[in-house]
């Protein structure tokens, strides 16, 4: 009778350690192998709609008159990449995630100024005592470090209206993704002393942080 029980522990205690293992382990592998995979099918630094398969591998719940949009990001070589184009006119979300499926930034349309879509990826490892750059605005772009040298961005937008889905996709189909030259730290450093001191004395000078911006309410029927 104690054999019979040693071998049902034995088999739970096993069925856990699969369990275990097949949550927290094999989702990181299966990320790995979608951005590989992304890789090929998308490019490198290259925006791309999604939509069928490729959109339901990327996102788990896609919403029917969400606009989708993804770009491999390779910044390891002294490139940096800038997504730009027209404004949206819709309300939209972008996450950043690692190789391994982590989501390392996040931003929506709330926290950047209005107007069109300027971005700016830079991989910037952490410091020696583990200080982590932080994003910031420069004049109209947002930079944004990261400290991850590759990464797929992915882009939401959700139509306030069904009348607006087709004016959405077709601008995002205008997005574009392309490398650049990454400016040398020193270059940085100097214009980020330049913009400290124009802070000072201009009254509409730029925030050096991506400030949440309140969307207008409607007015109150009378």
């Amino acid at each position: 009778m104690m054999r019979l029980f040693y071998w049902i522990g034995v088999f739970l205690l096993g069925a856990v350690v699969a369990h275990l293992v097949f949550v927290l382990i094999m989702p990181k592998y299966e990320a790995r192998a979608l951005v590989g995979r992304l890789h090929q099918q998308l490019g490198v630094n290259a925006f791309t709609p999604l939509q069928g398969p490729l959109l339901r591998r990327l996102v788990r719940h896609p919403l029917p008159d969400a606009t989708y949009g993804a770009c491999v990001l390779d910044i390891s070589t002294q490139q940096a990449t800038i997504l730009r184009g027209p404004a949206l006119r819709a309300p939209w979300a972008l996450t950043v995630h690692s190789p391994r499926g982590d989501v390392i930034y996040a931003i929506t349309d709330r926290h950047v100024p209005a107007g069109t879509i300027d971005i700016r990826f830079e991989h910037r490892p952490p410091a020696e005592n583990g200080i982590i750059a932080l994003p910031r605005m420069q004049q109209r772009q947002l930079v944004v470090p990261l400290t991850v040298p590759r990464a797929v961005m992915v882009l939401e937008v959700f139509p306030w209206h069904p009348g607006q889905v087709r004016l959405v996709r077709d601008l995002v189909s205008e997005l574009q993704c392309r490398s650049v030259p990454l400016a040398s730290d020193a270059g940085a450093a100097g214009a980020a002393a330049n913009r400290a001191g124009n802070a000072t004395t201009a009254t509409d000078a730029q925030p050096r942080q991506p400030m949440p911006r309140a969307r207008p309410q409607r007015a109150p029927a009378p």
